[in-house]
């Protein structure tokens, strides 16, 4: 093996951050400590469809098993998920993604947002860079925030933290419960 050749296999991997994603706005892979994860935080572009969304994450949009709220937040914001119809899809897909949505957007947004404090920005342009890293920071403070406050305010009343967003909406249906109309 020639001394180049053994340089470059001898390198350590190349490093992304978690959402690191291409001038297109297409999600990429990262590799954290060995593993591979795909990016649930991704920014769609303007003109991807529901399905383009569903066909990067199907399993994510589908089911709200082991979802964070946190996730949940920036993928509601950051995807088209909530905005576009659902077509062009399979029904086996079709239907478990109209039921999260519905669900998502009937009690888990709001009580997000309500936690958050703040508006969440509108989206920049695709092409000011800088105006979208700051989106997306901001973005993701806001779903830290909302994510805290959600979680210490279901624990306050049920005595044990609810952390992922499947057994928050599941609680919020059972108890009726809606702080962002008080």
């Amino acid at each position: 093996m020639s001394r180049k050749r053994k340089r470059e296999c001898d390198a350590p991997p190349e490093r992304l951050e978690p959402d690191a994603e291409d001038l297109m706005g297409r999600r990429r892979v990262a590799r954290i400590s060995g593993q591979e994860i795909s990016m649930m935080n991704t920014l769609a572009r303007l003109h991807d469809t529901l399905a383009d969304v569903m066909h990067a994450f199907p399993v994510e949009l589908t089911t709200l098993k082991n979802k964070t709220p946190r996730a949940m937040f920036i993928a509601c914001y950051t995807t088209a998920f909530l905005d576009t119809p659902i077509v062009g899809l399979p029904r086996d897909v079709r239907r478990p993604a109209s039921r999260v949505r519905s669900r998502v957007r009937r009690h888990l947004l709001p009580l997000l947002s309500y936690f958050a404090g703040s508006i969440v920005p509108s989206r920049p342009a695709a092409d000011d860079v800088v105006a979208m890293v700051e989106w997306r920071r901001t973005l993701k403070l806001l779903a830290i925030r909302a994510e805290m406050g959600a979680v210490q305010w279901i624990t306050e009343r049920t005595g044990h933290p609810k952390r992922t967003a499947g057994a928050i909406i599941a609680w919020l249906e059972e108890n009726d419960a809606r702080p962002w109309l008080a």
